[in-house]
Order: structure tokens, then C-alpha cells, then sequence
């Protein structure tokens, strides 16, 4: 359900946007774009090479393009949903149609000027990285743009995925060591879930129940953290009384490196997201 106070902060788009990809995440974009009133289908054209993923836009709602050129002929902004070893052929494919044009790329890795390489001079260029959590309206993303990139199409960008979330802006030079905090971040927090339930049912707690209750502490937890202004560690001290359960269970974390482990895993995205960028 889209609030009201959502669609006010969305606001009306006032440009014409493409989408070249059908996936999840462009889904849930345009669909998020759509409900909030943020454009209408003519104001939003969508291809995919998958004809299967265009299947889930019907037509009588959203505008389907045959191809990718047919798809950005009349945009102002094109949204990048492809896979990052997508991209080179994308835009080779589309480059002499794009004149003018503002790319918002969500492909993890590759840089501004990567993209831009392709394109006309005249073509700006937006980064994103938001979070599988748009799809329900609860998402975040990150933006980055370059120096110089003219007030209106950062302002649309920003509305446009404040239709599923909250936004906020870093320095490109960030953008990779930001996708475990937020892009890759939910499948660390579900992997988490998954290893609690499978515990609690090794103690005799129906699965199925282990994982609601523990995805409603995951759920409580980060909107108390939000909504206290306490940081994480004062949190812990709210419920790990000494010589109690949770301060035991904390000790084995520690003995197992736990904080060493997660460091580790974000740095590997980190590094595999500098290998994307070719």
C-alpha cells in the first residue's frame, strides 16, 4: 500500500522514461513508479531480449517496446537494467539513438565513465544502487552522478526511487564498497534467518515459526536502531545482560571471528564488483 505522504514525495514525473530490462529489480521500479503515480504507462516504455519477462507488464497497462532502439526513440531518461556484462552490448546497440539522453544505470561495478564512453557527448549518466526491499516500498538506494550533471535530471532520478524508498547520495568513488552495505546486504540478513530457523528446529521449534518470529525480532530491531538514535552497541547492552544468554551466545560469536567474517565477506563484494567494471 502507497501512503499518501509517499506519493506526495514522488510526486508527478515529467519526463519520458525507457527500460532496457524486465527483471526483478526494473519490475519492481517501474511497477513502485507506476502504483505512486509517479507516470503514466505511456510515460514509461519497457523491453526486455526475454520475452518471458515482459510477460509480467501487460500491455493493457505498460507500453512494450519490440526492441531496445524502439524502446528509447522518445525518452528523455533510460533505465540500465541489465546484467553488468550486459552493458557493452546494450549500449553499443542503442548508442546512435541516444542523443541527449539520461542513463541510470543500476549494473554493479561498472563506472560513469565506462558507460559513457559509449554514448554521445551529449548523454548524462546516473549510477544507482538500490536494494531488493523496492520491490514492497521499503527499499534503498544510493546515487551518484557526476560533477556538472544538470539539477533536473538528478531531481527526477531521486523522485523516481522515492516511489520505493528512501535515497541518498555518495560519491562514486564509493559506490562499489556500498553494494554489501545495501545492495547485497539482504541476502546476508537472509542467509541469517535461514541458518536461525534451521537451529531452532534442531531444538525441536517448527521451522516455519522459528523463521516469522525471528524475522520480526530482524524487522523490530533495525526500525528501534532507527527510530532511537542509539547506535548498535548501546542496543546490545540493552539485551545482553552480563553473565546471561545473549552475552554467552555473543562470546561464541567472538571466539568464531564473527565480526572478522562479515568484514571479510563485504570486501569480497567490494573486489568483485571493481572486477565487473571492463
Amino acid at each position: 500500500m502507497y501512503t499518501n505522504s509517499l506519493l506526495s514525495k514522488c510526486g508527478v514525473g515529467l519526463y519520458k522514461w525507457a527500460s532496457i530490462g524486465a527483471g526483478v529489480m526494473a519490475n519492481a521500479i517501474v511497477k513502485s513508479a507506476q502504483k505512486s503515480g509517479f507516470f503514466s504507462p505511456e510515460k514509461c516504455r519497457i523491453y526486455d531480449i526475454d520475452s518471458a519477462r515482459l510477460a509480467a507488464f501487460p500491455s493493457d497497462q505498460f507500453d512494450l517496446a519490440s526492441s531496445s532502439k524502439d524502446a528509447i526513440r522518445d525518452a528523455d531518461f533510460i533505465l540500465l537494467a541489465v546484467k553488468p556484462d550486459k552493458i557493452d552490448s546494450v549500449l553499443s546497440e542503442i548508442a546512435e539513438e541516444s542523443e541527449g539522453k539520461c542513463f541510470v544505470s543500476i549494473a554493479a561495478g561498472i563506472t560513469i565513465d565506462n558507460i559513457r564512453s559509449y554514448l554521445p557527448i551529449s548523454c548524462n549518466v546516473i549510477r544507482i544502487m538500490p536494494n531488493l526491499p523496492i520491490t514492497i516500498g521499503s527499499g534503498a538506494t544510493v546515487i551518484s552522478c557526476s560533477n556538472g550533471t544538470p539539477d533536473n535530471l538528478v531531481s527526477e532520478t531521486k523522485r523516481l526511487f522515492e516511489c520505493a524508498g528512501e535515497v541518498c547520495f555518495l560519491d562514486e568513488s564509493l559506490m562499489n564498497p556500498v553494494i554489501a552495505v545495501n545492495g547485497s546486504s539482504p541476502a546476508f540478513f537472509f542467509r541469517m534467518l535461514d541458518v536461525m530457523s534451521d537451529a531452532a528446529a534442531e531444538q525441536g521449534i517448527d521451522k516455519d515459526i522459528a523463521l516469522i518470529l525471528a524475522a520480526l525480532a530482524m524487522q523490530g530491531s533495525a526500525k528501534l536502531l532507527i527510530e532511537s538514535g542509539k547506535t548498535p552497541k548501546e542496543l546490545i547492552k540493552q539485551v545482553a545482560v552480563p553473565g546471561g544468554t545473549t552475552a554467552a551466545a555473543l562470546h561464541d560469536l567472538d571466539e568464531l571471528y564473527w565480526d572478522d567474517i562479515i568484514k571479510s565477506a563485504m570486501k569480497t563484494c567490494t573486489k568483485r564488483a571493481d572486477e565487473l567494471n571492463f
